[in-house]
C-alpha cells in the first residue's frame, strides 16, 4: 500500500508536470513541440525528459520514505513543490526565466495551506509558519548577498526562488538545499569548463540545481 501511494503520487506529479509545460508553451517559448517530435530516444536526453524522470525518483522515494513523518499540510506542499520546481527547471533551463506569475502561484498556494493548517491546528500550524519564515528569510538572504556579491550574476529570480524554497523547506532544509545545490553546480561546472563546454563567463540554469539540491535535503534531513 505504501509503495502503491507513493507511486501513484509520483505518477501524478510527472502528469501534472506535463500538463503545465503544455500549457506554457506558447506563453514561455518552451518549445515542447519540438520535443516531442524527436521521439521518446529523444525526449529522455531532453531537459524535459530527464526532469520528468527526475521528479518521479524523487517524489516516489520521498512519498516511500518521508511523508509518513509530515503533517497532511505539509505532506501537500512537499508534493506540490517538487511539481512547481520541475516545471521551473525547464523554464529556466529553455529561456533563463522563472516566471513572477509562476511564483507568485506557489507563494498563494503555501500562504492559503498555512491558514488552513492554522485554522484547523493552531498550535502546529503557528509552528510550522514560524519555522516557514525563518526559512524564507534566510534562504532569501544568502541569495540576496550572493546577487549583491557577484555582479548581479546570480538573477533576481534566483532569489525570489530561494525566498520561496525556504518558505516551503522551512528552517530545517532551506540550508541544506542550497548547500546540496550549489555543491552539484559547482560540480558540473568545474566538469564543463574541464571539457571546454563552458567558459569562466558563461553562465548556468541554477533551477535545476536547486531542484536536486531540494529532493536530496527533503531524503535525508
Amino acid at each position: 500500500m505504501r509503495v502503491t501511494g507513493a507511486v501513484a503520487g509520483a505518477i501524478l506529479i510527472v502528469a501534472g508536470y506535463a500538463a503545465a509545460l503544455f500549457r506554457m508553451d506558447d506563453t514561455y517559448g518552451l518549445r515542447i513541440g519540438d520535443t516531442m517530435k524527436k521521439g521518446v530516444g529523444g525526449i529522455l536526453t531532453d531537459v524535459t525528459g530527464r526532469t520528468a524522470m527526475l521528479s518521479f525518483l524523487f517524489a516516489a522515494a520521498i512519498g516511500y520514505g518521508r511523508l509518513g513523518e509530515f503533517s497532511w499540510p505539509e505532506r501537500f506542499l512537499t508534493l506540490f513543490l517538487l511539481w512547481g520546481l520541475s516545471v521551473l527547471c525547464v523554464t529556466d533551463s529553455r529561456t533563463k526565466r522563472i516566471p513572477n506569475r509562476f511564483l507568485l502561484g506557489m507563494l498563494a498556494v503555501w500562504a492559503a495551506v498555512t491558514a488552513l493548517y492554522v485554522l484547523t491546528d493552531p498550535a502546529a500550524g503557528v509552528s510550522y509558519g514560524m519555522r516557514a519564515l525563518a526559512g524564507g528569510l534566510a534562504g532569501g538572504t544568502v541569495f540576496l548577498l550572493c546577487y549583491l556579491l557577484s555582479g548581479r550574476q546570480v538573477g533576481a529570480g534566483d532569489v525570489k526562488l530561494v525566498c520561496l524554497l525556504g518558505l516551503y523547506l522551512t528552517s530545517r532544509r532551506i540550508m541544506g538545499a542550497i548547500f546540496y545545490g550549489t555543491i552539484l553546480c559547482c560540480a558540473y561546472c568545474l566538469v564543463q569548463l574541464c571539457r571546454k563546454k563552458l567558459g569562466m563567463k558563461d553562465g548556468v540554469a541554477l533551477v535545476p540545481f536547486l531542484f536536486m539540491g531540494t529532493g536530496i535535503a527533503l531524503l535525508i534531513l
